[in-house]
Parts: structure tokens; C-alpha cells; sequence
């Protein structure tokens, strides 16, 4: 099968490079521009969400309005956050699938080999007018009931300056016939990172709570309320991947398919107390990547929800 190593698109570029000689990789490339929104910034994000520069952000998204008063960076915040944007989210996303396929595609002729696709990715930080494919504004709302959000098709996202931070949140859910109450941690750019991947939630669309998964297993998906990975978030990479490959009626290798599998190992990021509980209120701590402040803010009632 013939290939093409390079795609240019809108919403991200990818480049598809032999790393050996059964082995390729497949590279997300992403041109991301991280805006640092101040209590005198004006903009409409649209959607209900605006600021006029007076320091209070406006959330009419879901039918009730909300105001957020937003505090001002600093320059040493606002470069530790752009030094650990690309590393949390490469740390957690890059080289975590491999796609095999179900017969020799590989090649030519005789020589066509099985070889195996890594997935990674990649981020670019570039200022406006640099080909951007993803905006991302990063706000630092006073109060910390703000729910980030990621929109794929837009092409943009709103986070805050807490998102990179762990959280801890508190949810009722079912572990076969039972209801446990299961504690789970999740980072919300990663999260909302997924969505600018073109990921839903792990049960569907929506912002309902049920979206985020009922059951253990679903719960505990990056996609829902949790940090695991499953294989179903490697369909971003098998999507692109069509872009790449020529695929000639007629030929052996035309109807060669790739699967993903896992590569490494997870942090098992939940803790199961084996009670039934009938609260579905969140407790949430948070927990700063080490560079960040040296204490976390104290614990608060949030509902880690994304827009989508």
C-alpha cells in the first residue's frame, strides 16, 4: 500500500514516518495559541459567554446566568502555565496507542509486512496569525465554580488556571448490581484536550451527569469523570490515518484494517469505598504539577462538568 507522510488540515496537521523497518508512527501535530485573558480583556466567545473588560466574565450557557469575577495574571503564572501546558498534556496523550493491522499492508508485492503505527502527538505553541489550528483562552476566575469547555468544530477552548491541576471528585456509580461510592481524579485539560481531539463524553453527548458514565469502567475514562485511557480514545489516530493510505481496488492489502491496543501501563486513579451512597455531590481538592504554587486552594464543592 502506498501512502501519503504528510496531511495538512484545520484543525490539525499529521505526518505518517517510518521510525523502522515494521514500524511507523503516526504524529498529531497541533498549532495551539494559549490567550491570557485579563479583568480588562474584552471578547465574546460566543455560546452566552462574553467579557466587556470590567473584570467580570458573563456564562449564560446554560440558560442561568452567571458572572465570574476574573483576577490578573502575573508574568510568572502566566509562564508557568504555558511551560507546563505541552508537558502535562504530551505527558498523558503521546505514545499511549499502536495500531496493528489484520494482514500484511505494508510495502509492495511480496515484501508487504504487517508493520505496527505508534500514536503520538504533538504541540506547538504560536502566537495569532502563525497557522493556528486550536485557540485556547485561559481565564483566572475568583471563584472556582467555572466549567471549562473545548469545542473541536470551533476550533477553540475556554479553560481556567487551575485546569492543569489534579482534581479529586466524589460520585456514586455502579460496580456490577451495586451503587458504590467511588472517588476519582481527573486533570480537566485532559479532559478537555479529548474534546479537541473530536472525543464526546464516554457515554455520549451531552453535559448531563449521565455522560460522563455510570458504571465504574466508564466513570473512570478520561472521557468521563476519570484518568484511565481505553482504546476507544485512539480513534482520532485511526480516523486520520485514512488521510494517509492510498488504497487501490484490486490489491491484496485494500482492505486492511487497524485496531488499537494499549502501550504501557495506567495509574489506577479511582478509590472504590464499597458503600452504597445515595449523594452525588463532588467534594473537590486540587492538587498543583510541582512547579505551580506550593499549597493547593482548599477543598470546595464543584461539579466537574465540560461543556460540549
Amino acid at each position: 500500500m502506498d501512502i501519503r507522510p504528510f496531511h495538512t488540515a484545520r484543525r490539525c496537521n499529521s505526518q505518517l514516518l517510518p521510525t523502522g523497518n515494521d514500524q511507523l508512527s503516526l504524529t498529531l501535530s497541533f498549532r495551539i495559541e494559549l490567550i491570557r485573558v485579563e479583568p480588562t480583556t474584552s471578547f465574546n466567545f460566543g455560546g452566552g459567554i462574553h467579557a466587556t473588560g470590567n473584570g467580570i466574565l458573563h456564562d449564560n450557557v446554560d440558560g442561568s446566568h452567571q458572572t465570574f469575577q476574573l483576577d490578573p495574571w502575573t508574568d510568572a503564572e502566566w509562564a508557568d502555565f504555558r511551560a507546563n501546558f505541552s508537558r502535562v498534556i504530551l505527558n498523558y496523550w503521546d505514545g499511549k496507542f499502536r495500531l496493528v493491522p489484520t494482514e500484511p499492508w505494508y510495502g509492495h508485492g511480496s515484501s508487504r509486512r504487517e508493520a505496527n503505527i505508534d500514536c503520538r502527538l504533538a504541540i506547538h505553541l504560536v502566537d495569532a496569525d502563525s497557522g493556528v489550528h486550536q485557540r485556547y483562552f485561559i481565564i483566572k476566575p475568583r471563584q472556582t465554580t467555572f466549567r471549562s469547555f473545548a469545542q473541536a468544530h470551533l476550533r477553540r477552548a475556554l479553560l481556567t488556571h487551575r485546569d492543569l491541576w489534579l482534581r479529586s471528585s466524589t460520585r456514586r456509580v455502579r460496580v456490577g448490581s451495586e451503587w458504590h461510592r467511588v472517588d476519582f481524579l481527573q486533570c480537566t485539560a485532559l479532559h478537555e484536550f479529548g474534546h479537541t481531539l473530536e472525543l464526546d463524553h464516554i457515554a455520549g453527548q451531552g453535559n448531563h451527569d449521565a455522560a460522563y458514565g455510570t458504571t465504574l469502567e466508564a466513570r473512570s475514562n478520561i472521557m468521563g469523570g476519570g484518568h484511565q485511557l481505553s482504546t476507544r480514545q485512539a480513534r482520532p489516530w485511526i480516523r486520520r490515518l485514512e488521510r494517509h493510505l492510498i488504497r487501490r481496488p484490486g490489491r491484496a492489502d485494500f482492505d486492511a484494517r487497524f485496531s488499537a491496543r494499549m502501550v504501557g501501563l495506567q495509574l489506577i486513579a479511582y478509590w472504590d469505598w464499597d458503600e452504597v451512597s445515595g449523594s452525588a455531590a463532588s467534594a473537590v481538592t486540587t492538587t498543583p504539577p510541582p512547579s505551580q504554587a506550593p499549597a493547593p486552594p482548599p477543598s470546595r464543592v464543584l461539579s466537574i462538568r465540560t461543556r460540549w
